[in-house]
């Protein structure tokens, strides 16, 4: 019997796309917190990553937001599916968060819980919006071939 979709689970795959992600988050949430801290003055380091005492700062806050949003890009990219958006922007998060709690203990500001509730959201939304309008973009055929106005009728 022939099914509509073959899904495949393959490991290396997950692991690869997880790393590739995790790494694009850093690299973008880093460079953007950098230009941040020297806008504002604020001494660089990993706390600005990885510790609530940079939510002392609203300054630094956009930069999470900034990076969410460029992230979802990369998710689409990487990913493309959008019944895994979801899975793959908590799972960024998830990870951010255990970082954050080997680094700096667990988060107790609400400042923070709010910016990745928010960042997490946006990520989702705008990564599964790429991938539906993609889906859509490809997979419909708008070509009319040997239809002329005549015949539009």
């Amino acid at each position: 019997m022939k099914q509509f979709r073959v899904n495949v689970w393959d490991p290396a795959l997950l692991i690869a796309q997880m790393v590739a992600l995790q790494s694009v988050f850093y690299l973008i949430l880093g460079a953007v917190s950098f230009l941040l801290a020297q806008t504002v003055q604020a001494e660089i380091s990993l706390d600005l990553l990885f510790s609530t005492k940079a939510f002392q700062t609203w300054q630094i806050i956009p930069g999470y937001f900034v990076s969410a949003l460029l992230t979802s890009l990369f998710l689409w990219q990487i990913v493309g599916k959008v019944k895994q958006c979801l899975d793959f922007a908590l799972t960024v998060f998830f990870f951010h968060f255990m970082a954050c709690v080997l680094y700096d203990g667990f988060p107790t500001r609400l400042s923070w819980w709010i910016t990745h509730l928010i960042c997490t959201s946006t990520m989702v939304v705008v990564s599964e919006y790429l991938c539906i309008h993609g889906d859509l973009v490809t997979s419909i055929d708008i070509s009319v071939v040997g239809v002329s106005p005549k015949n539009m009728k």
